[in-house]
């Protein structure tokens, strides 16, 4: 850690950052700055704010104003997603349909707890499973979009909706190489609208349980709380070519003859 606890310290840094290093300043405005005498950041702070603003931008002027210690240029959070998409290719070809809906149930859950980690709520999940475009056997691929009739981030209705889909879109008899759910119409929780007609779903009760949730799986690690649906590993890493663990395994030592 840097304190600079007087403008001599500041003063003595900004001479040294050359003009081009400075944040927000690009290659064609370093040119332009260069060609008018400003060669470090200890110039730009201390050039004229309106004459900065009407020789090149507002941005600029408050590039000036940040060297000078105005803090003018805020760090924004990143956007919400506006959709959400889990899915795998597996390391072995699913052929089972018990297996695909294990499978499929956590990667739903997993999409559920990003959904809910940003503050969102979702009406809409699509759900694809498809064989291999490389396979030399037959091929299939199909998804299937259910239209919830309420908004909610609940784990167990998105899973619902999402193995009522795969149950009309699986078929038997082919060696599926992956398979994926997106979630989609998402908006922020707090502008969540109710139905008119039918009670919410999504209710404080639904809330507390997948606040739990959360909680319990963010400090005991992934999958502490699951539901019975989901696969034990949402996803088999593909470790074919993994290099040798020579200081935490055993067999992995070099041997010297």
């Amino acid at each position: 850690m840097f304190i600079f606890d007087n403008q001599a310290q500041i003063d003595s840094v900004l001479k040294k950052i050359e003009i081009g290093d400075v944040w927000g300043v690009g290659r064609k405005w370093s040119a332009s700055l260069k060609s008018k005498g400003f060669a470090t950041a200890y110039d730009l702070a201390h050039a004229d704010e309106g004459w900065i603003r009407r020789q090149y931008s507002v941005v600029m002027q408050r590039t000036v104003q940040e060297l000078n210690g105005k803090s003018c240029i805020s760090i924004e959070d990143l956007p919400e997603k506006k959709q959400l998409l889990v899915s795998r290719s597996f390391k072995e070809r699913v052929t089972s349909h018990s297996h695909m809906r294990s499978l499929l149930a956590g990667y739903i859950s997993r999409a559920c707890e990003k959904l809910r980690l940003q503050g969102s709520v979702t009406s809409s999940i699509s759900v694809f499973v498809r064989t291999s475009p490389f396979s030399t056997g037959a091929g299939y691929s199909n998804s299937m979009t259910i239209s919830l009739n309420q908004y909610t981030a609940d784990t167990s209705t998105l899973i619902k909706a999402g193995i009522y889909a795969l149950e009309r879109i699986f078929k038997e008899g082919y060696e599926y190489q992956k398979a994926g759910v997106m979630l989609f119409d998402i908006v922020p929780d707090h502008f969540l609208q109710l139905c008119l007609f039918q009670a919410e779903r999504y209710n404080q009760e639904a809330r507390n349980r997948m606040k739990l949730l959360d909680h319990i799986n963010g400090k005991y690690g992934k999958q502490t709380l699951r539901f019975a649906s989901e696969s034990k590993k949402r996803w088999y890493m593909h470790q074919d070519h993994l290099s040798p663990a020579y200081t935490t395994r055993w067999e992995d030592l070099l041997v010297v003859g």
